[in-house]
């Protein structure tokens, strides 16, 4: 389910996440949950090393690259978004789950 929110950015970046909606056929406000899923993968992995993130900024962009010669590219591009905003669902568990054992207190014996 998608949840409206209101986001403020420099000029600069909205400009620039307009530019690469448009390139790439995208909406907007798609475009930044891609970003933001990305980076939450990325800052888990990070903050996890254990945790492996199947995606990567160059990874995507190679994928999306790839897609725009086939003939399926908006089911085939829908398809990899879902996987992304999944696998950033599972990265976020991840680290809910991590949090929550470092709080929780030292079983007495």
């Amino acid at each position: 389910m998608l949840k409206r929110e209101q986001i403020l950015m420099t000029d600069w970046l909205s400009e620039w996440f307009h530019h690469c909606a448009k390139k790439y056929d995208i909406s907007y406000s798609e475009l930044i949950r891609i970003t933001l899923c990305l980076q939450v993968g990325e800052w888990v992995s990070k903050e996890y090393p254990e945790y492996e993130f199947d995606f990567s900024e160059r990874k995507m962009t190679k994928e999306f690259n790839k897609l725009l010669k086939t003939k399926r590219f908006e089911e085939e591009l829908h398809r990899s978004f879902s996987k992304l905003y999944f696998e950033a669902r599972k990265a976020v568990d991840f680290l809910e789950a991590q949090e929550k054992k470092k709080n929780r207190p030292a079983k007495e014996k």
